[in-house]
């Protein structure tokens, strides 16, 4: 039941996708995502979901 609950509550949450395997700028767009996630979480003390 408790895994049901958390499958639900995560799947609510919008699927952002920020590049595909093929890009050439691919590891640029990772790298600048997880800075945005980083300094959420420094802005919020906590990672933004």
């Amino acid at each position: 039941m408790a895994l049901r609950v958390y499958l639900d509550r995560i799947n609510q949450h919008p699927r952002e996708i920020i590049t595909t395997v093929d890009d050439p700028d691919f590891d640029t767009k990772i790298q600048a995502a997880i800075m945005e996630k980083m300094q959420g979480a420094d802005n919020n003390g906590e990672a933004k979901a």
